[in-house]
């Protein structure tokens, strides 16, 4: 049963790739691993609040760090980058639908819902630099033909993307980086429920379920507790809260990621923490993760959910392995906490949080020099994040290393093809083409 694997996995630090030494079950102290392939799958940086637009929570504050992300959003979608160019994966390239009706927002300061902050586009260019040390990039224009790139095509992570090529050592005067991306309703990075019937039924009987046992109340911790008996009336009434924590989590770490704002209501941070594993144990229930009550299988959940996600990331470790380079190749996806989250339950490995902004799960294909036997490791930094808004600065820490046919079996578990995922889900909805997203929604 899928339970049995979603424990919080046991951590070690993931030291240099060029000195790797673990006490893993597949790999001795003594044995030398080289890298042969390594997919980088990460989250965008802060950003403005896409929930509580006109509540006084947001609307008390001055959203006036985005202006430098507007502008470079400007010239992506203008096709007039220096850094990022982007290509449609399939068909006509067309810019997400919600992105555009977010971004038409305009939140006082001057900011626009969903947009990348100053925040995050600093958050981006770290990730990247973490990846630059681990790997040791030293000269990006011998890396870029061994690199690939995608992104949803949604402007926070179009962007994220860009501060990541610039943090791996992109300089600005050669020639863009050019980055695939998809309309949403080609979109596999994210699930989608608007495109999937059976997912849709899914989710709406986990809100059910959700708001006529109020579990998620009921049996939270007491920082969970102070916090619904602070937020006013008016309040709980315009985040839908506390029958759901996603709205008020939305808004509450997209301030809390400003640092110079005060949280409202005296909200400390613990009670932030509780009200964001509330979020997370919610959107969960759409992945299967405990939902024994929520009237569908685990298992088709996660894979309505994820399916095309892991077939894409199997698909391309199967194509490094099987044309493996003359040196180690690198893939980066950007997209969303909905594009981290499912991937780690699908590995096994979701640690009951909610991913934090630029949060990375990176896949690395090793190979064993003593016997040429493949190894699969799997990173996560969302583990070291010092609060639920801050993007993680401290290493990468080992959440999974197994023999890559073991890992590729975990991911096969999961991922369909377009065909299978339509079957599954009973046909698409009329009309459903959008999907995907940051957040699943209340």
């Amino acid at each position: 049963m899928l339970r049995r694997l979603l424990g919080r996995a046991p951590l070690w630090p993931a030291a240099p790739l060029g000195a790797m030494r673990t006490n893993s079950t597949v790999a001795d102290a003594a044995d030398e691993l080289e890298l042969v392939h390594a997919t980088a799958t990460f989250r965008h940086g802060a950003r403005c609040p896409v929930f509580g637009l006109d509540s006084d929570v947001v609307r008390r504050v001055q959203w006036d760090s985005c202006a430098e992300t507007a502008r470079l959003g400007a010239r992506v979608d203008a096709g007039a980058d220096a850094v990022v160019a982007l290509t449609a994966r399939s068909g006509a390239m067309r810019p997400s639908a919600v992105d555009a009706q977010q971004r038409s927002h305009a939140l006082a300061g001057g900011a626009r819902s969903g947009e990348l902050t100053r925040v995050g586009w600093a958050q981006a260019q770290a990730l990247g630099a973490k990846l630059r040390a681990r790997y040791g990039v030293a000269d990006f224009e011998e890396l870029r033909p061994r690199l690939a790139c995608r992104t949803t095509h949604v402007s926070r992570c179009v962007l994220t993307l860009r501060g990541v090529l610039l943090g791996l050592g992109f300089a600005e005067g050669a020639a863009p980086v050019v980055a695939e991306t998809a309309h949403a309703s080609r979109e596999t990075l994210t699930p989608s429920t608007k495109r999937c019937p059976r997912l849709t039924r899914h989710w709406a009987r986990c809100r059910a379920a959700l708001r006529s046992t109020r579990r998620h109340v009921d049996a939270g911790p007491p920082a969970f507790r102070r916090l619904v008996a602070k937020v006013p009336a008016d309040a709980r009434a315009t985040f839908g809260f506390p029958a759901t924590a996603v709205p008020l989590k939305d808004a509450l770490i997209a301030l809390d990621s400003l640092a110079a704002e005060e949280l409202p209501w005296g909200v400390t941070q613990d009670e932030l923490g509780a009200l964001d594993d509330a979020a997370a144990a919610e959107v969960a229930l759409l992945l299967g993760v405990g939902s024994g009550d929520g009237g569908a299988d685990e298992a088709e959940a996660l894979r309505l959910a994820a399916g095309p996600l892991c077939r894409d990331v199997l698909a391309g470790l199967d194509a490094a392995v099987a044309a493996p380079a003359s040196k180690p190749t690198l893939t980066l996806l950007s997209g969303h906490d909905t594009t981290v989250k499912p991937l780690l339950v699908a590995l096994g490995v979701y640690d009951h949080k909610w991913p934090p902004f630029c949060a990375c799960v990176v896949v690395e294909v090793l190979r064993r020099r003593r016997d040429d036997q493949l190894v699969c490791r799997v990173l996560y930094d969302g583990a070291t994040a010092p609060a639920p808004a801050a993007a993680p600065e401290g290493p990468f820490y080992v959440v999974l290393e197994e023999t890559y046919e073991a890992f590729r079996g975990r991911l096969a578990a999961v991922a369909l093809d377009a065909d299978a995922w339509g079957e599954l889900c009973g046909g698409a909805l009329e009309g459903g083409v959008e999907g995907g997203g940051d957040t699943f929604g209340p």
